[in-house]
């Protein structure tokens, strides 16, 4: 019994732990965005990860993403993250920057 009952807690305790999530700060209209130019504009990215509450990497800024890119005029922004066993175990929050 203690086995099936350990089993059925740590099912519970794994079980949708993990995502993946995309946040949005402010919106572009895809109308005005020709697709063509951002394809070929210059790309830099910056992530921050955390285990156990420990610092792993750089922090994910703008600036170091562009640092990344060698970008001197940010256009465009996105950012991503995942969080395994919530934030406490490991996270990975990254920023992608786009522009000249």
């Amino acid at each position: 019994k203690k086995t099936v009952l350990l089993s059925a807690l740590l099912a519970l305790l794994f079980s949708g732990c993990a995502v993946k999530s995309s946040h949005i700060g402010s919106t572009v209209s895809l109308n005005d965005v020709n697709m063509k130019t951002v394809q070929d504009m210059k790309i830099g990215e910056s992530c921050r990860s955390n285990f156990l509450f420990i610092p792993l990497g750089f922090s994910a800024t703008a600036l170091e993403a562009a640092k990344d890119g060698d970008i001197t005029k940010i256009s465009y922004q996105e950012s991503s993250q995942f969080v395994f066993l919530f934030p406490f175990l490991y996270s990975n929050e990254c920023l992608k920057v786009y522009g000249e």
